[in-house]
């Protein structure tokens, strides 16, 4: 993933959540600038407040649901709410999914019929639903090609994500580049945040770093918390911009109270070392169940080793061992074996 050139060590924030790890990059494409044929119109097709567009609010209505103990539509509506640039974990997405049993038939045949239909929102969320279920490759990547070729940026910006495939090879970086500015003019922020994270990570050819840490500045002010939490890092790192390890702090916590859940186990790392700040390991220890909380694996797994130490929190066996075992579901598949 991009953001694992900002980060090394034990630790690796996910800043581009959603990519299509080891597949290959996708062949017989069209240029990304090459002209793309007219839209077809898309009608609402999600339930209210769903419908109306705005950010966040089907993913509001899939927490609802579940907690009302629905299983089917909570994890449509959260990948919808994907599809449409709000950062959600691949544990909280697989966790909804795996809760879902049958209702993710039902949801992948409603899917189905809505892009057949020429809806270009359908069609990239059931993409992004093939990919969590990591099936059909070819036609996840038809998928989001017909869609972006119709202008449907975040079909766009997942495209481009697919052309990264897990370890951002340079000759996958114009096109990267490519996908992420269409996305961009389109207006999904989120391909802003990818060219600026693409920009300031130096894979845009010559040195456009100062125009990336732009537009990493303009998303985050815009609400993209994976921008916030893509320039602390440039901040952390000093990567493209001086060290701050303060101002890195900051915009890790800003990132965090918009409930991007990497950004909050990045702020538990730095209140747990006194990075940018005074060490605070209470406050450590809340930021890592705040981040296992959103269905961040790495979160529940420092959260467990600090239950078993008491580590800025009552030492709890029990709790070590749950938050363990929440890791362990997430996807921390070495902490299934302990």
């Amino acid at each position: 993933m991009i953001s694992r050139l900002l980060h090394s060590g034990g630790f690796c924030l996910i800043g581009l959540i959603i990519i299509a790890c080891g597949d290959p990059a996708p062949k017989g494409f069209p240029p990304p600038t090459s002209p793309p044929p007219k839209a077809k119109p898309a009608g609402p097709r999600w339930p209210p407040p769903c419908a109306s567009g705005v950010p966040g609010s089907c993913l509001k209505l899939s927490r609802k649901l579940e907690n009302q103990g629905e299983s089917g539509r909570p994890i449509l509506l959260a990948l919808v709410s994907q599809a449409r640039g709000v950062a959600i974990s691949p544990g909280r997405l697989l966790q909804l999914s795996l809760v879902a049993g049958d209702g993710v038939t039902s949801a992948e045949a409603r899917l189905d019929r809505a892009c057949a239909d020429d809806d270009l929102m359908a069609c990239t969320t059931r993409a992004l639903y093939l990919l969590l279920l990591e099936r059909d490759s070819p036609r996840r990547l038809g998928l989001l090609r017909e869609a972006c070729q119709a202008n449907h940026g975040m079909a766009c910006v997942y495209l481009g994500r697919a052309y990264d495939a897990g370890s951002a090879k340079p000759e996958n970086w114009p096109a990267m580049v490519s996908f992420a500015e269409k996305a961009c003019g389109l207006g999904a922020l989120l391909g802003c945040n990818d060219l600026g994270f693409i920009l300031v990570a130096g894979m845009g050819g010559v040195d456009r770093r100062r125009e990336g840490l732009g537009l990493l500045k303009m998303a985050c002010k815009n609400e993209v918390w994976e921008a916030c939490s893509n320039l602390a890092s440039a901040f952390q790192k000093g990567i493209g911009v001086k060290k701050n390890l303060v101002r890195a702090r900051a915009l890790f916590k800003e990132a965090c109270d918009g409930e991007y859940a990497p950004a909050c186990f990045a702020l538990g790392l730095q209140l747990l070392l006194g990075h940018g700040g005074v060490e605070d390991l209470p406050r450590a220890a809340a930021m890592m169940e705040r981040s296992c909380g959103f269905g961040f694996a790495h979160g529940c797994r420092e959260l467990g080793f600090m239950y078993s130490v008491g580590m800025g929190i009552e030492k709890d066996p029990s709790k070590s061992a749950e938050a363990r075992g929440r890791a362990c579901k997430l996807g921390d598949t070495p902490l299934c074996t302990k």
